[in-house]
C-alpha cells in the first residue's frame, strides 16, 4: 500500500509539473505570437522568391552578434556571482533553488546589457566590409583609409563599450553578492541610528579594493579605458571648431599627445591597482586634470592671438578633404 501511494503521489506530481510546463508554454506562445507570425510571413515571402538561404543568412547575421555578446556577459556575471558567494564562505551548490533563480536573473541582465551595448548591424557591416578598399584616400593625420572609419572604428568602439559595461557590472555583482551573503544573518538587526542615518560600516566600503577579484576587474577596466583613449584619437577627425571640422593645431600638438599620455597612465594605473599601491593613483587624477585644463590654456594664450596664420595649414587640409569628398579635386579645374 505504501508503495502504491508513493507511486500515486509521484504520478500526481508529474501531472502537476506537466500542467505547469504547459501553462508556461502557452503564456510564452501568446507573448511571442506576433513575432512568430511575422517570421512565418517573412519565410513564406522569401520562399516564394526562392531566396530562403539568403533570408536565413540575413537572420543569422542579425542575431548572432547579440547572442554571442549575451553568452559572454552571462559567463562573466555568473563567475562574478559565484566568486562573490565563495568569498562570503558559501557556494551555489549549497543553495540549489537560489542557484536556479539567480542564473535566470543573471541571464536576463546579460541579455539586457547585450541589447543595450551591441548593435548587430554594426557587426554585420564590419564583417561584410572586410576587404573593401576606398581607393587611395587616407586621412592626413593617422593615414587610415575611409573603410576604417566606416566599418572598423564603429565596431571596435561598440565591442569596447560592451566590455566596459560587462567589467563594471561584474564588479558590482561580485561586491553585492559577497556583502549580502556575508551579512545575511545580520540584516534583520540593522537599525537606523541618529534619526535617519543608516550605519554603513558593516558594508566595509573603505575596503572595497582589498579583494583580489575587485582589484583584477579594476585593472581590466583601466586597460579598457586606455583602449578607449587610443580609439578617441580617431574621433578627433570629427571635432568641430566653428571654422572647420577635423584636427586643428591644438588637437594635433596638445590633445593628441595628451591622449597618448592617458593611454600610458591608464596602463600604469592598472599595474598600480594590482600591486595595491592605491595612493599612487593620484597620478591618474593628475593626468585627468592636465588633460582638462591644458588644451584650453594653449588655445587661449597661444593660438587665438595668431589664429589665422597658425590654423592656415589645417584649414587648407579641411578644404582639400571637402573637395575630395565632393569629387571637386579631379572633376573641375580653376581658370585664372
Amino acid at each position: 500500500n505504501t508503495a502504491l501511494e508513493y507511486q500515486q503521489i509521484r504520478g500526481r506530481r508529474r501531472q502537476t509539473h506537466l500542467l505547469r510546463y504547459l501553462v508556461v508554454a502557452a503564456v510564452l506562445l501568446l507573448f511571442f505570437a506576433r513575432a512568430i507570425a511575422s517570421y512565418i510571413i517573412y519565410f513564406e515571402w522569401w520562399r516564394e522568391m526562392g531566396q530562403v538561404d539568403t533570408w536565413i543568412s540575413m537572420l543569422l547575421s542579425g542575431v548572432t552578434p547579440g547572442i554571442l555578446a549575451s553568452v559572454i556577459a552571462f559567463a562573466a556575471f555568473w563567475i562574478a556571482h559565484a566568486r562573490g558567494m565563495k568569498a562570503a564562505g558559501t557556494s551555489l551548490g549549497e543553495h540549489p533553488l537560489y542557484a536556479k533563480l539567480s542564473a535566470l536573473v543573471i541571464l536576463g541582465l546579460a541579455v539586457l546589457v547585450a541589447l543595450g551595448a551591441m548593435d548587430n548591424w554594426v557587426a554585420v557591416r564590419y564583417f561584410g566590409g572586410r576587404g573593401i578598399t576606398s581607393g587611395g584616400w587616407r586621412d592626413p593625420v593617422f593615414g587610415q583609409p575611409l573603410s576604417f572609419y566606416l566599418f572598423e572604428l564603429p565596431f571596435y568602439s561598440m565591442v569596447l563599450r560592451m566590455a566596459e559595461a560587462v567589467v563594471l557590472l561584474s564588479a558590482a555583482i561580485y561586491w553585492v553578492t559577497e556583502r549580502f551573503w556575508s551579512l545575511k544573518d545580520k540584516l534583520p538587526d540593522f537599525q537606523l541610528r541618529e534619526g535617519m542615518a543608516l550605519d554603513l560600516s558593516a558594508f566595509r566600503l573603505q575596503d572595497i579594493l582589498q579583494s583580489r577579484f575587485l582589484r583584477a576587474t579594476a585593472a581590466i577596466f583601466l586597460v579598457f579605458l586606455s583602449l578607449r583613449y587610443f580609439l578617441d584619437r580617431y574621433e578627433m577627425l570629427l571635432n568641430e571648431h566653428g571654422f572647420m571640422v577635423g584636427v586643428d593645431y591644438v588637437d594635433e600638438n596638445v590633445a593628441l599627445p595628451l591622449l597618448w599620455m592617458m593611454v600610458a597612465v591608464c596602463l600604469l594605473s592598472g599595474v598600480i591597482v594590482l600591486m595595491g599601491r592605491f595612493r599612487w593613483l593620484l597620478i591618474l587624477a593628475a593626468a585627468f586634470l592636465v588633460r582638462a585644463i591644458l588644451p584650453p590654456i594653449v588655445a587661449a594664450t597661444y593660438v587665438r592671438p595668431s589664429e589665422v596664420s597658425i590654423e592656415k595649414p589645417y584649414i587648407e587640409r579641411h578644404i582639400a578633404a571637402t573637395r575630395s569628398a565632393f569629387g571637386l579635386d579631379h572633376r573641375t579645374k580653376e581658370v585664372p
